[in-house]
């Protein structure tokens, strides 16, 4: 067994917070989804003919669809696009796909952290770290697996100035 001192972690979003947040996003467009089918299945055959009432049902289920997949894609672009650098000096978020923003906190002026999570995040096996500064900020290093190890490594960095993890030969 070795150690390596470790002074730089890069952390990504889980992809289990992006499944999350696509089923908490797609359930409600389709529970409207079919009270709109039912809803145009009873009133539009009895105002139009039968085959324009099956193209306004077609014409509907594609808006739905194209609905579903806009706000998929843009569900999916925003978890994409966000990760975390964890340095002896500083946490930086990298935030964005098509253009890049940086933003970063001092560690030296770390006063606490917290985790937050909800009952499936916890069942899921990620959550969101909050780091407290000194003056009232707050910096959240959202919907990350792992929080709790999250939380030991910024501390040991803050602490210390690098993250020893022990790794095995490979034999």
């Amino acid at each position: 067994m070795e150690t390596n001192k470790v002074q730089e972690i890069h952390i990504k979003q889980s992809p289990k917070s992006l499944s999350l947040e696509l089923v908490n996003l797609c359930f409600p467009i389709t529970l409207l989804l079919a009270i709109f089918i039912v809803f145009f299945a009873f009133f539009i055959p009895k105002l139009f003919p039968l085959y324009l009432s099956v193209i306004l049902i077609f014409l509907l289920l594609l808006l739905f669809t194209g609905l579903l997949f806009v706000s998929a894609t843009t569900c999916k672009m925003r978890w994409r696009g966000k990760s975390y650098i964890i340095t002896p000096d500083q946490i930086v978020i990298v935030d964005g796909v098509w253009s890049k923003r940086h933003r970063a906190s001092n560690l030296k002026g770390m006063v606490g952290m917290t985790l937050e999570q909800t009952f499936m995040a916890k069942m899921l096996g990620f959550g969101t770290v909050s780091v407290k500064f000194m003056g009232g900020g707050e910096l959240n290093i959202r919907n990350i697996d792992e929080p709790e190890t999250v939380m030991n490594y910024i501390s040991e960095m803050a602490r210390n100035g690098f993250v020893t993890r022990t790794v095995s030969d490979p034999e």
